[in-house]
């Protein structure tokens, strides 16, 4: 008993130097945790935030796209006054102030035409006004291109937003060599872009990419070149922003910026600090009263098996006694000798009353024993083992495609004899060695199950390809709750009845399993159950249940 308590204490101790521990490692990485998360978050929002940021413009990038992809052919000297009107004629003019053309006179070196269009009154415009000169500034990025006959990528896109009121977007115009021998391009509106298009887009692409809790405890903005406020998800001034990115395209001086809106990152990290280690406190507590509690199970287990000794012992005295009491009688009685009717009849209630005990006691274990080992009845009827089987893979076809694995079915093309079988209990038989092959196959991602009639019988066997059974386990395996104590099998978790329960499907059904296996090289479950002879499936289905038998 000394002993046993001293290694009680050995193993209390090892658990509190284990909680203690755990405990610290928790604090540490919870303080970490406090000074990176508020870093994470805001590197989570501003990737976010350029990708709204990005968004926001497609507006004018899928525009650009459009109606910059202008023919050479438009800019030949020989139509150039009606280049202008036959290349955006059609485009849109919502958002867009000016289109223009660009290009070196020929017979003019050095003199650039720059010719803009009002998409709004479908004219031409001559006037060397704020936004032409913005054209030309735009456009001389390619100039000294198209003069030295340079090829450029056709999809490159120039901006130019020296002017606020007159940000443009300009497109090389490309012959069939990738030479730039023009210039198309585009004038932003501007007010349209604050007023029209950018409330609604900031709304749409915020919600794209942030969750409905993060819009409601955030502020978002668009600032200008000015830092004053064009858009806002929110009414109320939003200060200074926790993070920000630029804007792209046209808009590249403009920024995206972002606000919580209730406590400061760092007040919710230190917020999230106490409540985490205080959480972690009160489960060290509930794990030390858990293993406390566990103590006084085990004491209890302990009582308990001494109570079944007890038991055992109180049974066996309670058993000799009327036994002993009665033969007594029963000797004295075979003597011969005379007896008195009374002493005769105070025997016989004696006896009567011994028997009556003795009875009862026999019940009371038999009631005892069927509690304890408890009983299951098989409804067995004529059957075939290929539904069975196919059943069987039914209920794991879901979980065999998750885990990738790959099912090689081997059955015969003509139907297997029939077989006496309850097809839900050995439905359940199947799939549970179909569930350890797929626990224990390690790296291994292939099963194989084969269907046969040999010598009278009918066998069906469930290979994987894992870990494999130690020998000396193999006869203990079909044990409750037996689990292998040592190896890769013993890391896989299960409650050591699967196969139990398997052995005793198999021998209700007046069947037997076998299990040969390989460490390493995987096992084979086989059931083998006697084949029903000259007997129909199909039809002795609706012959009626052959009678349960216990379990």
């Amino acid at each position: 008993m000394f002993r046993r308590r001293y290694i009680v204490w050995i193993g209390l101790s090892a658990i509190v130097v284990l909680l203690l521990f755990n405990l610290w490692s928790q604090y540490r990485s919870l303080t970490e945790l406090q000074t990176t998360s508020p870093l994470a978050r805001q590197a989570s929002w501003r990737n976010r935030l350029a990708d709204v940021a990005f968004d926001l413009q497609d507006f004018y990038r899928q525009r650009a796209s459009a109606t910059l992809s202008v023919s050479p052919s438009a800019i030949i000297p020989d139509n150039w006054d009606d280049a202008v009107e036959v290349a955006f004629r059609d485009a849109p003019a919502e958002g867009v102030k000016r289109y223009f053309l660009s290009s070196p006179v020929s017979s003019r070196p050095g003199i650039v035409k720059v010719t803009l269009y009002d998409p709004a009154t479908r004219t031409k415009v001559d006037d060397r006004t704020p936004d032409h000169w913005a054209a030309f500034s735009a456009s001389s990025a390619f100039f000294s291109l198209i003069l030295r006959d340079a090829s450029v990528d056709p999809q490159q896109l120039v901006f130019g937003e020296d002017d606020p009121d007159n940000r443009v977007i300009a497109m090389p115009i490309v012959d069939s060599s990738s030479r730039a021998v023009g210039v198309a391009g585009m004038i932003v509106d501007t007010a349209h872009f604050k007023t029209a298009v950018l409330p609604g887009e900031l709304k749409e692409d915020l919600g794209r990419h942030f969750s409905e809790d993060e819009l409601a405890e955030m502020a978002f903005a668009v600032f200008d070149e000015r830092n004053e406020v064009v858009a806002s998800n929110c009414g109320e001034p939003i200060g200074n922003c926790d993070v920000w990115v630029p804007m792209q395209f046209a808009f590249s001086k403009w920024r995206l910026g972002a606000r919580s809106l209730g406590l400061p990152q760092e007040q919710l990290a230190a917020q999230n600090f106490a409540v985490n280690f205080s959480l972690t406190i009160l489960n060290t507590l509930a794990l030390a009263v858990g293993i406390g509690f566990a103590l006084r199970a085990a004491s209890k287990e302990m009582k308990i098996s001494q109570m079944k000794s007890d038991f055992v012992s109180n049974v066996s005295h309670e058993l000799r006694t009327p036994l002993s009491s009665i033969r007594v009688l029963g000797e004295f009685l075979r003597s011969g000798r005379e007896i008195e009717p009374e002493k005769l009849r105070k025997y016989g209630e004696f006896i009567e009353t011994e028997s009556a005990r003795l009875a009862k006691l026999i019940s009371n274990i038999l009631d005892f024993a069927n509690i304890e080992s408890g009983r299951r009845s098989y409804d067995l009827r004529v059957g075939r083992i290929e539904d069975v089987v196919h059943e069987a893979l039914r209920v794991y076809e879901v979980r065999l495609q998750q885990r990738g694995f790959a099912v090689d079915v081997d059955m015969p093309a003509s139907p297997l004899p029939a077989v006496s079988i309850d097809p839900d209990a050995l439905t359940q038989a199947l799939s549970n060695l179909i569930d350890n092959a797929i626990k224990y196959s390690g790296e291994s991602r292939q099963l194989r199950i084969r269907a046969w009639h040999e010598a009278g019988s009918v066998r069906v066997s469930v290979t994987d390809f894992g870990v494999g059974i130690p020998g000396d386990e193999l006869r203990k395996i079909f044990e409750r709750f037996h689990r292998v104590s040592t190896g890769l099998v013993h890391d896989v978790k299960g409650s050591g009845l699967g196969l139990s329960l398997v052995k005793h499907i198999v021998e209700a059904h007046g069947g037997t399993i076998t299990v040969t296996s390989d460490v390493g090289r995987g096992s084979t479950f086989t059931l083998q159950f006697p084949a029903v002879p000259d007997v129909d499936a199909a039809g002795a289905a609706d012959s009626g249940a052959i009678e349960g038998l216990p379990a």
